[in-house]
């Protein structure tokens, strides 16, 4: 009995406990393409899994800081939207992502300059046996 009543004890302990946590998500009241850019990469991510989650219930339940931030993360003018030549229109690309770019086109340029001599050499033994079956009949 006594057994019984400790387990049930520190059963509801930790069911009050992860009952109370809740989560904040991260701040984006007053977002802007600006801000957006200058917001680390884990936390942009964290805002917009939140918005995901947050857009999958009812839209009439969102707040306006919650819409405006969607807006901003779809259509604001950064990245692909952002003016010619500004700042937020440059895509921030780290080391790696650059070397494995440079060495991915280097082979897709080599392979079609492969191609490219492969086509050449076959025109040449085409027409050579076309020229061979022309003399053989």
């Amino acid at each position: 009995m006594i057994r019984y009543t400790l387990r049930n004890a520190t059963r509801c302990s930790i069911h009050r406990t992860l009952s109370t946590t809740s989560y904040e998500p991260p701040d984006f009241k007053n977002l802007t393409a600006s801000s957006w850019m200058q917001k680390e990469t884990s936390i942009q991510e964290e805002i917009t899994e939140y918005l995901d989650w947050r857009m999958t219930d009812s839209w009439k339940t969102l707040t306006p800081d919650e819409i405006k931030a969607a807006y901003v993360i779809s259509y604001g003018e950064w990245g692909p939207r952002a003016p010619q030549g500004s700042k937020l229109a440059q895509v921030q690309m780290t080391g790696p992502e650059i070397i494995l770019r440079v060495i991915t086109s280097m082979v897709l340029f080599t392979a079609l300059g492969i191609v490219v001599l492969n086509y050449k050499t076959d025109k040449k033994v085409s027409d050579k046996i076309e020229e061979l079956r022309s003399k053989v009949l």
